[in-house]
């Protein structure tokens, strides 16, 4: 996952990346590298935020892009390759 931190014509952008064989998270920022808890994530990636009294507060740190990792073959998986052969040449 990348994490954006600022402004649309200003920031830092920084990565959350999970090893598959640990299990474990990390947050990748320039040179540094440490552990993350996966539990704050609403902290890092969620944006704006009404709290319990109806206050808005905005943040500047939001997910930038998500990247997906398929696990396994779904059911559906034919309908997409049969639509894809279609189009080629």
């Amino acid at each position: 996952m990348i994490i954006h931190l600022g402004i649309a014509d200003a920031g830092h952008y920084y990565s959350l990346v999970k090893d598959r064989k640990s299990e474990t998270w990390y947050e990748f920022n320039d040179t540094n590298v440490k552990p993350f808890d996966i539990n704050t994530l609403h902290k890092e990636a969620f944006g704006s935020y009404h709290n319990n009294q109806g206050e808005f507060f905005n943040k500047i740190k939001n997910a930038y892009l998500i990247i997906y990792d398929k696990m396994g073959v779904s059911q559906n998986d034919h309908l997409v390759l049969n639509h894809n052969n279609r189009h080629q040449c």
